[in-house]
């Protein structure tokens, strides 16, 4: 994951056998956040993949719309001012993608 803003952070996720939702990979990513910057509240409002910029909605198996060594995009906000936050990319490489990663809906924020 790549942040960017005050710091730039890159992370590995290990998403085991792809069985995991966006939701807990977006999780992963945010413990690791807030193990680096324990005093910023962060909230995540999407996961993208970097490579076509399509949201990746909570609820969506890793493994469906993820190939391993993908790249995806994190946006994050400082939830204490509730103000817009930097953006961050982090894990994963495509497979099919799910029926609606790149619908233009965009799903309710992802809570840690």
């Amino acid at each position: 994951m790549t942040t960017v803003g005050a710091a730039e952070m890159r992370f590995v996720v290990p998403c085991g056998d792809g069985d995991i939702t966006v939701l807990e990979l977006t999780r992963r990513l945010m413990e690791r956040c807030q193990s680096l910057m324990p005093d910023v509240p962060l909230l995540a409002d999407r996961l993208v993949d970097e490579r076509d910029g399509s949201m990746l909605f909570p609820e969506d198996k890793a493994r469906e719309v993820l190939d391993d060594g993908d790249v995806v995009k994190v946006y994050l906000r400082n939830n204490a001012q509730g103000g817009e936050g930097g953006e961050g990319g982090g894990a994963g490489r495509g497979r099919a993608r799910g029926a609606g990663s790149s619908a233009p809906r965009l799903p309710p924020p992802f809570r840690s």
